[in-house]
């Protein structure tokens, strides 16, 4: 499944300007060279029909070359939540609070309640009786916000404590409360999220907290973490306050980027476990996914008419990711592709180089002595197998960046227009199946699949065949060569 899966993602990036770099190059060498550049989607043109092509390849011979090796699956998150269960007991302490209209917590905030700190309830979710559109943004647990959220008649809390304290709750604020009976769908409904999940905090050996009493509030709300239940020994510890020993496991909610920080900034614990990994597959949509998507849509819409510049465009994409709330600035910094900036940013001076110094002509006088008298379809059956004979060793933005100036300069020579060759260009950078190391998707799929070099070639080398056809066959239709 993983190979199809990589070389789909390569492939499909063919369908638009913005898919992947090469098609972003080919378009700009095409305008530099005072050329209309491509429409937004004027790839898909050839991008649909090598797509099917992929599709039907691997459907009918593809299933037949691919290995049935086992593969090194993560661990189910329906397994990760039903071994927290067997270690914490985690299931036996979940309730649901309803505010009564004679309730004294009416009028207060969580954060004046003190219900973390003082009583040791951990709250997992707060549902208003009248939700409006402010609170569907609010996170699964308290945040900075939250704490500030004034209770109201009927609203109701997901809460997880003792049966001793919910008893506690009930007297002091005159609550009702109804025990749930906590289950695998529960905990990826009420406590789990895109934002949120659940590791171990392991104390290690020379931490500052072994044989020091911590109260689970207050240390929770010092490391921005609910602390849902601590083992010692494979047994749970009941209770408010503990003396931490080495070795002892606090199961913890919250945030990704606050469980990176202590597992970045302190020495004081080892972090077991990957929150973000088990939230992933939680795959339900909120309100900030809705607004990923109407962001994606504005880039696409504006990328078409040409409204603002490609760059803009995107500019301004990130800017309503981040002003939504879809995505941090943290989190949108480490979504960058850092090698893949670097090795354009590189690769740049080199393009630029080839033809200030006249070696970019030079190799196109080549290739036009040696092709040039031959019909213009061996012109471009040349410059597919040799842009893909680099893209298998190099990055496909590196040889597209490589290769540009070459072709442009080769076709203007010839008496041809550059399109059908700027065009396969982006086709045959993109087609870096026999090798591993030719795209990122290759190498990620790689370990997962327990996949050899041997096999890339295998199944890579038909489908390059495959390709190279369809390209030399449509693209010329499609893009004259006067």
């Amino acid at each position: 499944m993983l190979i199809p899966l990589a070389f789909a993602a390569n492939t499909g990036g063919l369908l638009t300007l913005t898919g992947t770099p090469p098609n972003i190059i080919a378009n700009q060498a095409m305008r530099d060279a005072g050329f209309p550049g491509f429409s937004f989607f004027e790839y898909a043109l050839i991008g649909i029909p090598l797509l099917i092509a992929l599709v039907l390849y691997m459907r009918y011979l593809g299933i037949k070359i691919l290995p049935s090796n086992s593969s090194n699956k993560r661990e189910d998150i329906d397994v990760s939540i039903q071994s927290l269960e067997d270690a914490y007991q985690i299931f036996e302490g979940f309730w649901k609070v309803r505010v009564r209209p004679s309730s004294t917590a009416i009028g207060k905030t969580l954060r004046a309640l003190h219900l973390d700190t003082e009583m040791g309830i951990s709250v997992l979710k707060i549902i208003p009786k009248k939700p409006n559109p402010a609170s569907l943004l609010k996170k699964l647990t308290p945040s900075e916000d939250e704490e500030f959220y004034t209770l109201r008649m009927n609203d109701e809390l997901i809460v997880n404590c003792s049966e001793k304290r919910i008893q506690r709750l009930i007297d002091r604020y005159n609550v009702a409360a109804m025990k749930i009976a906590g289950d695998g769908d529960f905990v990826k409904e009420n406590v789990l999220s895109d934002e949120l999940g659940l590791s171990e905090l392991i104390v290690a050996p020379r931490s500052t907290y072994r044989g020091k009493k911590i109260n689970i509030g207050r240390f929770g709300e010092k490391h921005k973490v609910q602390v849902i239940a601590l083992n010692r020994y494979n047994k749970r510890i009941r209770g408010r306050e503990f003396v931490l020993r080495e070795g002892d496991s606090l199961l913890v909610r919250a945030k990704w980027e606050d469980i990176r920080a202590i597992q970045d900034e302190s020495k004081d614990f080892l972090i077991v476990g990957h929150p973000e990994e088990l939230a992933k597959e939680i795959g339900k949509i909120s309100l900030k996914g809705i607004l990923a998507i109407g962001a994606l849509v504005f880039m696409v819409v504006f990328l078409v008419l040409g409204i603002f510049s490609s760059s803009i465009t995107i500019l301004l994409t990130a800017m309503l990711l981040v002003a939504g709330g879809s995505i941090n600035m943290n989190q949108s910094y480490r979504a960058i592709n850092w090698n893949v900036v670097i090795i354009i940013a590189c690769m740049l001076p080199m393009g630029l180089a080839l033809q200030k110094t006249g070696a970019a002509k030079l190799i196109a006088n080549s290739m036009v002595s040696f092709l040039g008298a031959m019909n213009p379809r061996f012109f471009l059956a040349g410059v597919f197998l040799i842009t893909a004979t680099l893209s298998q060793i190099m990055s496909n933005s590196a040889t597209a960046i490589l290769m540009a100036p070459i072709i442009i300069n080769a076709a203007l020579q010839l008496g041809y227009h550059p399109a059908p060759f700027m065009m396969i260009l982006a086709v045959s950078a993109s087609t870096a199946f026999l090798t591993p190391f030719g795209t990122t998707t290759n190498m990620m799929v790689m370990n997962a699949g327990n996949y050899s070099f041997k096999d890339y070639l295998k199944i890579g080398s038909g489908l390059l065949g495959v390709f190279f056809v369809i390209s030399i066959i449509l693209i010329p239709m499609l893009w004259p060569f006067y």
